[in-house]
Order: structure tokens, then C-alpha cells, then sequence
């Protein structure tokens, strides 16, 4: 076989990669048996996950640059070995410091290493359904929290908490490492072709840069600042999901935390539903929307109750998987195919401002008024730029409206 028909192997492979690398987002299930075991208090359990999500956001801008000298094979394999270990590892520790620094330092860099890489890798190898590539798998990535949750449950009730690291360790070293083994790069025919064939068929398309070139561009902080406000939504509702039902629903902690793993659901369904619709609507078209649906949720739950308040949540969630499965493409679609590995490494910054505003905005807002309706009018605002940041950064003109008519 032709590294065209090669590459949906490699993309089922990179496929259940991401699903192995989800494990973070079940740090909900690990951190009251944590608590328990080591006497921690919630304030210093979650200053590990706070540092695992902020490395693992940090650490593609810094190493990323390495997979061009690496390959994606041997980037994506040392990323599997820290990964791996790093869960096997966890589940020795004794203290607090230990498991800071492995799990939350050393995981952290393992899934920092896997997941941007592997987005970057679908959109090269699918130059011309990128959409599809990148929603695929931000949907198998946000999949892990549905997937892994529910065996972690079940494995406590056998084992401790630290033998369930180990398992999971034991088991994510090989199953990622042996299949990331198996993947290829797009050979120089394939890229060539496929060049061609997308320069006729659009009329042309972006200018390669790498990431020096990219971040001299005044696109890349509009970029940036775009997909930060456009997460900032799913964020502060993923970090504040439960209390918000509870205190504006009225909903119990159970009925809560059922609806908490609706909005995930929601979260992996528009990641690929997004990503699908992209390639053939266009990215301008669709980040508009996304942004017109998220101002119009966040207006909704300021002012709704009930069901109407439930479905505007989930609407949220819904649409935060759509710009976390956009920004491989439009990293793509403004900086050239290339590059779009190390180059999305840079606009992976954008989850961790993200994860930092909407979370503080959320928590703030309560602490000032005692609810969270200040807070969901704050990033309806961000909608308004949001779209004006789309109409800068794509600039639409009528052939390009044309094209993707």
C-alpha cells in the first residue's frame, strides 16, 4: 500500500493513542481515595492536577520544536515512555513532593508530548480534511474522561488507589509505545500530490512557516488570543459544572454529577461533529457560529432556569469541543501544513489561558455577588470578540466565500 491508503492505519493507531492519553481527565475519581490514603487537603490534592495541566500545556512550546530532529515516531515514543512510566511511577510515591513531581511534573510532559503531536500528525497526513483528522482525534483525546473513569472506579473497588496507577502505567507504556512504532511521516510524493491537488482545488493555499516565522506574525497572537477566548466558556463550566447545577438547577449531587458526564459526552461528540462540518463549511464560517452559540448560552444561562438552563450547559460543552478540535486546522489553514506539528504546540498555549481564565472568572464572580450570572455575562462579551478576531484573521473575501459555498 501507498502512504495514502497507509495513513488511515496510522490514523486509527493515532486514534487509540489519544484515548490512552485522556487519563488526566479522570483525575476527579483519583483524588478522594487520594485524599483518604495520604491525608491531603482538596486545596493541595488539586495543586497537582493544576500542575499537570499546566506543564502538559507548557511543554509543546518548549520541546516541541524537537519532533522535526526526532521524527514524530521517535518524538511520540519518548513521549509514551515518560507517559507510561511516569502513571507507574505514581503509584510508588509516598508523598506529596513525589507525586508532584512525577505525576504532576512528569505525566504532565508525557501527555504534552502525545496529544499536540499526534493533532499536528493527523492534519499532515489529512492536508485536505483536516477538520476531520483533528476532530477525530480531539474527540478520542476527550473520549479518555468517558472511557477510563468508569474502569478507574471499578479497579479501587479491587485494588488501592496506587495499584491502579501501576495498572494503568503498566498498560499504557506498551500499548502507545508499540503503536506509535508503527507510524510514518508523509513521504515527499504523498506531501507533493496532495499539494496539488489542494492548490487546484481552493486556488492555493498557505504559506508554509515554522514557528520563529509564526511568531513574528500578528496572526499568531490574534490566533492565539481567538481560541482563548473561545475555550475560556467550556472551561469555567467544566471546572464549576456541579456547583452551577446544584445552586441553579437545584438539581442533587448525584443528579449533578450524571449531568457533569453529559456536558463530556457533548464535549467528545462536537469535537468530531466540528471538526467534520469545518472542512467542508470552512473555518470562518464555522468559528463564527461557534462563537454566535457560546454568547448565546452564556446569555441564556444568565437569565434561564430548568430545562432551558440544562440545555444551554450542554450547548457549551458542546461548542468547547469545537474550537478544541479547530485549532490544529486553523493553525493549518493560516501557517501552512508543514510545520502545523511544532507550530500547534504554540497555540496549545491557549487551553492553559483557557483553564486559567474562565475557572478564576467563574470563581471570582461568585465570591463577588454569590452566583456565577456575573460570570456567564463576562464571557458572553468574549463572543463579540471572538467573532471580530475570526473577520480579522481569515478576512473573508467573496472568493473565498465562493469556495467554500
Amino acid at each position: 500500500m501507498d502512504f495514502n491508503q497507509k495513513r488511515w492505519v496510522y490514523l486509527g493507531l493515532s486514534l487509540v493513542v489519544a484515548i490512552c492519553s485522556g487519563i488526566g481527565y479522570t483525575w476527579s475519581v483519583f483524588q478522594g481515595p487520594l485524599i483518604e490514603r495520604f491525608g491531603w487537603d482538596l486545596t493541595t490534592a488539586s495543586l497537582i492536577f493544576t500542575a499537570q495541566i499546566a506543564v502538559s500545556t507548557l511543554t509543546p512550546m518548549v520541546i516541541g520544536r524537537y519532533q522535526a530532529r526526532l521524527g514524530t515516531r521517535g518524538y511520540l515514543f519518548i513521549g509514551a515512555l515518560i507517559y507510561g512510566l511516569g502513571l507507574l511511577l505514581t503509584g510508588f510515591t509516598t508523598s506529596f513532593l513525589m507525586f508532584f513531581i512525577i505525576f504532576g511534573l512528569g505525566v504532565g510532559v508525557g501527555v504534552g508530548m502525545l496529544y499536540p503531536c499526534l493533532m499536528g500528525y493527523g492534519v499532515r497526513i489529512f492536508p485536505e480534511k483536516k477538520g476531520l483528522a483533528a476532530g477525530l482525534l480531539a474527540g478520542s483525546y476527550g473520549a479518555g474522561a468517558i472511557l477510563w473513569a468508569p474502569i478507574a472506579a471499578s479497579l479501587e473497588n479491587l485494588y488501592d488507589i496506587m495499584t491502579v496507577y501501576k495498572i494503568f502505567g503498566i498498560c499504557f507504556t506498551i500499548i502507545i509505545a508499540l503503536f506509535v512504532l508503527v507510524l510514518r511521516d508523509p513521504d515527499e510524493e504523498f506531501i507533493a500530490k496532495t499539494a496539488s491537488a489542494m492548490s487546484k482545488a481552493k486556488g492555493g493555499t498557505a504559506e508554509d512557516k515554522n514557528w520563529p516565522e509564526m511568531v513574528r506574525s500578528w496572526k499568531f497572537y490574534l490566533l492565539l488570543s481567538l481560541f482563548a477566548l473561545g475555550t475560556t466558556s467550556g472551561l469555567m463550566v467544566m471546572g464549576h459544572a456541579s456547583s452551577i447545577l446544584m445552586e441553579n438547577v437545584g438539581v442533587t449531587a448525584t443528579k449533578a454529577a450524571f449531568l457533569v458526564g453529559m456536558i463530556s459526552i457533548f464535549n467528545a461528540v462536537g469535537r468530531v461533529f466540528w471538526g467534520v462540518i469545518s472542512d467542508s463549511l470552512g473555518r470562518f464560517r464555522i468559528l463564527v457560529v461557534l462563537f454566535l452559540v457560546v454568547g448565546l448560552s452564556m446569555v441564556t444561562l444568565f437569565s434561564a432556569q430548568g430545562t432551558l438552563f440544562v440545555v444551554a450547559i450542554m450547548a457549551v460543552g458542546f461548542v468547547y469541543g469545537g474550537f478544541a478540535a479547530l485549532i490544529a486546522p486553523a493553525a493549518a489553514d493560516v501557517f501552512g501544513t508543514k510545520y502545523v506539528n511544532v507550530n500547534y504546540g504554540f497555540l496549545y498555549i491557549a487551553y492553559g489561558i483557557g483553564g486559567v481564565l474562565g475557572p478564576q472568572i467563574a470563581a471570582f464572580t461568585k465570591n463577588l455577588s454569590g452566583g456565577y450570572s456575573l460570570g456567564f455575562l463576562i464571557v458572553s462579551a468574549f463572543s463579540v470578540i471572538g467573532i471580530g478576531l475570526t473577520f480579522m484573521i481569515f478576512r473573508p473575501t467573496k472568493a473565498v466565500i465562493e469556495q467554500t459555498a
